[in-house]
Order: C-alpha cells, then sequence, then structure tokens
C-alpha cells in the first residue's frame, strides 16, 4: 500500500476541494437570490451612511477619485487628473494629486532644511472644489509668502479633502505629522461636522481593513454577500436599516457633535504643540456652536483665529455672489474668493515664522475712501442690485441660513461638501 493510499486524499487536495464548494454554493445563492429578485439596500455603504442630509454623501459614489481607506473611511486617489469637469460652469479646470492623493502634483517628502512648511487641513474648502490647482488657497498663499519674503522659502502643502469632518482630519494629522514635520498647520473645519449620519457617527464608525476593503470592493455587486452582510451588520451593531417609517432626520447622529469637534480641535492643538507646531484655526459658518467652540477655543489657548465667513461677506469690492462658486446653490469660494482668504493670512504667518506667538486679525472694516476704490468690474445686473424691488447694493449671506436658534446643531441649505 503506497504512501497516499495509507494516508488519504491529501491536505492540500482537501483544501482546494473545500473552496470549490464553497465557491460553488456562493454562487448558487447568488443566482437564487437575483432569480428571487433580493432587494438590497446597502446602508452601511459610504454613501449611504454618509447621506443623513438628503443626498449629500452621493459624492462619494457620484464621482470616481474617491477611493476606501480603513482609518480616514475615504480619501482620495493618488495621481488624480489632470482634469475635471465643473457642471456649473461646463467648463475644464485642472484638479490633479500626488502620491499621496494630496491636491496638487508636488511630491513631499521629509522637511528640506531651511523651509518654513505649512500644512492645510480642512474640507471641501481647503481642498478646493471646481477651481484649478493654482487658485486654492493654500496654493495662493504659498505665492503670497514666498513673494512677500523672498529670504525664506516657504511650502505650503494642501490636505484637505472633500467632506472631511474634524475627526478625520485629526486622523490624518496622526498619520503624517512625523514624517512631514510642518512649522503651522492651519484647521478648517466645520460644515460636514454637522451634518447627520443615517447610522453611526464619525467616532463610532466601523473600522475596517484594507484585506476586507479589497474584499468589497469585488463582492460590491453580489446580492446575496450584500444581503448576508447587513444581516451580520445588525446583529452585531444592533442597529436598524434606515427604511420607511424609521427615525427622522432630526433623530440621526450627528458625524460630529458641538462637544467632539470641540475635543477633536484641542486635541490637533494639543499634538501639534507637542511638536513645537503653530496652529491658526479658520472658520466659514456664520453663526451656531461650531463656530462658538472655535471662538472658545482661541480664546482659551492663544491660538489665532481667522473668521473666513467675515471675510467673504464683508468686502468691499464684491457681493458674496461674485466670491462663491454658484450662490446659494454652492457656497464654495471660486478663485476669487479663495485670493481674499488667502490675502487675510501672510501676516499672521510670518509673525509665527518669526517665532512670535500670532494674533487674530481684526475684522476688515468696510473701505469709505471712493477715490481708492478699483473699477467695478462686477456685471450690470450686480451693480444694478437684484431683481424684485431690492435695493442697490443689498448683500446675501454666505452660509446664510446655516443655524437657527430653536435648532442650532442642524445645518441646512448647503448641497456639496
Amino acid at each position: 500500500m503506497t504512501e497516499q493510499e495509507k494516508g488519504g486524499i491529501p491536505i492540500l487536495h482537501r483544501l482546494l476541494i473545500a473552496a470549490l464548494i464553497c465557491i460553488a454554493a456562493f454562487g448558487l445563492m447568488e443566482n437564487v437570490a437575483r432569480f428571487c429578485e433580493v432587494e438590497v439596500r446597502d446602508a452601511f455603504s459610504l454613501n449611504r451612511q454618509f447621506a443623513g442630509d438628503g443626498k449629500h454623501g452621493d459624492f462619494l459614489v457620484s464621482h470616481k477619485k474617491f477611493i476606501r481607506d480603513p482609518e480616514l473611511f475615504w480619501r482620495i486617489k493618488p495621481h488624480f487628473g489632470p482634469l475635471s469637469y465643473n457642471h456649473i460652469s461646463a467648463t475644464m479646470h485642472t484638479e490633479t494629486t500626488n502620491s499621496r492623493g494630496f491636491r496638487g502634483s508636488e511630491e513631499y517628502g521629509s522637511k528640506p532644511d531651511g523651509i518654513y512648511r505649512i500644512v492645510c487641513l480642512g474640507d471641501s474648502w481647503t481642498y478646493g472644489v471646481m477651481v484649478n490647482d493654482h487658485e486654492t488657497y493654500p496654493a495662493q498663499l504659498c505665492r503670497l509668502l514666498n513673494a512677500a519674503s523672498p529670504r525664506r522659502r516657504f511650502e505650503v502643502l494642501n490636505l484637505g479633502c472633500v467632506g472631511y469632518s474634524s475627526y478625520q482630519g485629526k486622523v490624518l494629522f496622526r498619520r503624517c505629522v512625523r514624517e512631514l514635520a510642518p512649522d503651522l498647520i492651519m484647521v478648517c473645519f466645520g460644515g460636514n461636522d454637522a451634518r447627520r449620519t443615517r447610522i453611526f457617527s464619525d467616532r463610532r464608525q466601523p473600522r475596517v481593513g484594507g484585506w476586507t476593503i479589497a474584499v468589497q470592493s469585488l463582492l460590491r455587486r453580489s446580492r446575496f454577500y450584500q444581503a448576508l452582510r447587513n444581516r451580520i451588520l445588525h446583529l452585531k451593531k444592533n442597529v436598524v436599516t434606515p427604511r420607511k417609517g424609521a427615525a427622522a432626520d432630526g433623530e440621526w447622529p450627528q458625524r460630529v457633535s458641538p462637544d467632539e469637534y470641540e475635543e477633536n480641535l484641542r486635541e490637533i492643538i494639543a499634538a501639534a504643540g507637542r511638536r513645537g507646531c503653530s496652529v491658526i484655526l479658520l472658520s466659514y459658518l456664520g453663526g451656531g456652536p461650531y463656530p462658538d467652540a472655535i471662538s472658545r477655543i482661541g480664546a482659551e489657548t492663544g491660538v489665532p483665529v481667522v473668521d473666513v465667513h467675515a471675510i467673504l461677506n464683508r468686502d468691499a469690492e464684491y457681493t458674496v455672489e461674485e466670491l462663491s462658486i454658484n450662490y446659494p446653490r454652492d457656497t464654495h469660494p471660486n478663485a476669487r474668493g479663495y485670493s481674499l482668504i488667502a490675502r487675510a493670512l501672510p501676516p499672521l504667518v510670518l509673525k509665527a515664522a518669526s517665532g512670535d506667538p500670532p494674533e487674530s486679525p481684526p475684522r476688515r472694516p468696510p473701505r469709505t475712501t471712493a477715490a481708492a476704490d478699483p473699477p467695478d468690474v462686477r456685471s450690470p445686473a450686480l451693480r444694478e442690485g437684484p431683481a424684485g424691488g431690492a435695493a442697490p447694493g443689498a448683500r446675501a449671506s454666505l452660509h446664510r441660513g446655516w443655524y437657527t436658534r430653536a435648532d442650532q446643531d442642524r445645518p441646512i441649505g448647503r448641497t456639496h461638501p
């Protein structure tokens, strides 16, 4: 009797047979699920998870530039670009990312000697949606700083990502701070923190590993897999899939509560301080608990706060319609709006680079000297005032209606992250 006959079927053959049986069983169940037209609503997919406010999370599937990330939930693909379509102006604009998925084609590694490095953390306001690479506020700030201080070189890294909250910014900062070694960080979050999610807040979001993401990307079209996965997650997390008649929007958790938002910012500031890194906070919301938290943190820690909302809404030259992409539907700044933001930052940055603690800049008063005004480049319709009998010069407010006193923690009005 041979050794093979004594030992029976080799272990490798047994594993191969078991694998074939599993594949056949999976294929059979998939065919049954499709034949029975099993309806699958993957409430745990990213776009549904972060779609608490209408269809806010749809940007994660409508744009092909996003990929899953085990810790950050999503990030932008490396080497994305070089062109993207602007659906508002029906034009193309440059939108590129480097090997890390950060905005711009420049590669960044260890900080060279003699470089003052600035890292900009933020959401789509920092990333710069529907503007060219050189028109984002970090890119414009870099040019302004190097022009104002020719004896010292500045690098400004844009680490903003569409849809990010302060929680994701905190995780990203921990991941990159050691290698990038910034001298100064600028933090700009708030709009996405206030949004509601259908199941988990950002802090309670289930974590998935790299292998899990790879398997899910292969099986995402399988009805049997999606139904089985949803059932397991329901049992594990003891949650209910949102359906008709489920909890109303106001009962869904916020991605980041105001208390967690303040905690995240304080953790970023503390982590930066341990590495000798200065911090500047930017606030673009007009009112409510989130900008109030920023003001409170600035007053208690001495970190300067730049009121971006005031910069864009109280400019003497342009109305808010001329500073945003498509007001009021989309209030993200355009290239001109980003220019105003960038021009307000060099005094704070240069003071921090000199070793002196920067102070929050005073709000810009409206200019009153008519002789100093530049030519009015606005369209005739905007110069004459809005239609419907409104007085000339009447100004709309960026992020108007974001908060009400009755419900301060619910954002309304913005349609893009």
